[in-house]
Order: C-alpha cells, then sequence, then structure tokens
C-alpha cells in the first residue's frame, strides 16, 4: 500500500464536517478537534478552527490513538 502525506488545508475545507474534542479536554485550551469522513481523520488546533487542519488515513489515526492510548 503507498503512503500517502497529510493533506493540510484550511480548516474551512472541511467545513461541512462535525468536529468534536475528547470529553476529557474540559475548558483546556491545548487541544485538538477531528472530524471523521470514511477515508479519512481531519484534524485541526481547537483554539484556531479556521486555520490550517490535515488529514490522514482512518486506518492511521486508528493506529495512532492506540498507540498512545
Amino acid at each position: 500500500m503507498t503512503q500517502l502525506p497529510p493533506v493540510v488545508q484550511q480548516a474551512s475545507e472541511y467545513g461541512h464536517l462535525t468536529w468534536f474534542k475528547s470529553i476529557r479536554s474540559a475548558q483546556q485550551n491545548g487541544c485538538v478537534s477531528v472530524a471523521h469522513t470514511d477515508v479519512q481523520t481531519a484534524v485541526r488546533d481547537s483554539k484556531n478552527p479556521t486555520g490550517p487542519a490535515f488529514a490522514v488515513r482512518s486506518d492511521a489515526w486508528t493506529s495512532f490513538i492506540a498507540a498512545v492510548r
């Protein structure tokens, strides 16, 4: 399988997605927001929701989350 680099765009390009952040982040500002599609997970800085965002394959995101837990 070919490894593709993350796609970096303005978060507004992902504006149609439903973004969320962990409930464990409470009111903290140092968090990321994520949004899922069938094939990608988009990630952005929750403090800057209109700034840059990137997307990775959903399976790569799942592997990352499993590794950091």
